[in-house]
């Protein structure tokens, strides 16, 4: 017996139909000749009419299919992650690398304007606004729009054939460690206080929770002793803050130093190397990446093949 959950097909050759139906176990295979019989041709036409009367709506339970409308017409996954890439310059952004990661609300818009779009277009044709003047001119701009877009990803996709993504991948993960994560605690002060509360802090650090609680001013950090977690540092240390947290000994105080948001001090709870995503997860966004780092070159190089130069002046004095 077949499972409930497979997909038969019922082969009409009769009326030259492929008909799929689900939840139900019943196949028929024949050669051609064998529907010449009235028997064959009255079972197709009965079984179709009992399978229709049951209601069976296959659109509803599979769940490729995101929105239906009209005469059976369906928006399906596929068009919508289509959509969605066409959307963001041919490529899945890397915020959004997967179907599952999009919002759902989105998702939701998406598939509404696919569907209000084939359902206008539809009525366009009907009208026969197609043939008009103002439909062939917006034709010929979109043909021309299209074709800029299409040749510059076909030239860009012949060129990132020969990329080895794990290369990318590997300067990725350089970037991505370069950046120390650390955890810390702060006691936020004003000018008057700074050496003062600076006196009587355990330099090691023991009574450092202690001190946040009786001296920061910053309230929202002083309920849970000044602790901030996860603070990526970049490697290229630019400011005092950016010093402390990049090479300040773990589980050692700080000097205090002078913020945009006034003076502290600070402790180094624990100072970690960030991981990496697995490669697959980072995947399409090395694709996309890839993809828009060759496009940009590849417009740089049209530019100067064609001595591209832009009149600067002559606009900038026509826009007075």
């Amino acid at each position: 017996m077949l499972s409930n959950n497979t997909y038969k097909q019922i082969f009409c050759i009769y009326t030259e139909k492929t008909v799929f139906f689900k939840n139900f176990n019943l196949i028929i295979f024949c050669k051609p000749n064998f529907w010449s019989s009235l028997f064959m041709k009255f079972l197709c036409l009965t079984t179709l009419t009992l399978l229709s009367s049951t209601n069976i709506s296959i659109a509803a339970e599979d769940q490729n299919i995101l929105a239906t409308y009209g005469d059976n017409q369906v928006v399906s996954k596929e068009d919508l992650l289509t959509e969605f890439v066409m959307m963001n310059g041919g490529v899945m952004p890397s915020n959004y690398p997967t179907y599952e990661s999009i919002p759902a609300s989105t998702k939701e818009s998406i598939v509404k304007n696919i569907a209000m779009g084939r359902i206008v277009l539809k009525e366009a044709e009907k009208a026969s606004f197609t043939e008009t003047t103002q439909m062939k001119r917006e034709l010929d701009k979109l043909k021309r729009s299209l074709m800029e877009q299409s040749f510059i990803r076909y030239v860009v996709e012949q060129n990132i054939k020969k990329v080895d993504l794990k290369k990318v991948y590997a300067e990725e993960v350089k970037k991505i460690q370069a950046n120390a994560v650390v955890d810390y605690r702060k006691i936020v002060l004003t000018p008057d206080k700074v050496q003062e509360v600076y006196a009587v802090i355990d330099k090691s650090g023991k009574n450092f929770e202690e001190m946040v609680k009786k001296y920061s001013i910053d309230r929202d950090t002083s309920i849970n002793g000044g602790l901030v977690r996860n603070h990526f540092v970049p490697k290229k240390v630019i400011t005092p803050f950016d010093d402390v947290l990049a090479n300040q000994a773990v589980g050692t105080v700080s000097k205090p130093v002078e913020t945009t948001s006034g003076w502290a001090i600070y402790k180094i709870e624990a100072r970690t190397v960030p991981k990496a995503p697995q490669f697959e997860n980072m995947k399409n966004y090395l694709q996309g990446k890839t993809f828009e780092e060759y496009k940009q070159q590849y417009l740089k190089d049209l530019e100067a093949t064609y001595k591209l130069q832009i009149n600067t002046n002559t606009i900038a004095s026509s826009s007075k």
